[in-house]
């Protein structure tokens, strides 16, 4: 099932689409880019990588999390319209 979510590009495009459209998300994602590549400078390609692999390790719980909870949310909502 994770597959179906976290492998699909058709998923991924549609994300990358709905980021672009969301006001400030380029300019934030420049932002990001410009301070990355000052960090991995200063740490070195392999300390770098490494943060930004544990940082997406972490991100991806957290994400799940939130998700998790809308989700939730949602079936409460179907539940409390259901008759």
């Amino acid at each position: 099932m994770k597959e179906l979510f976290w492998n699909s590009d058709e998923i991924h495009s549609a994300a990358d689409q709905i980021c672009q459209s969301i006001p400030g998300y380029q300019e934030s994602a420049q932002r990001y880019e410009e301070t990355a590549a000052q960090v991995q400078n200063i740490l070195g390609y392999e300390l770098y990588d490494q943060l930004c692999t544990r940082l997406a390790e972490c991100s991806a719980y957290e994400i799940r999390a939130y998700y998790s909870l809308g989700l939730g949310l949602r079936e409460e909502l179907m539940h409390s319209l259901s008759f």
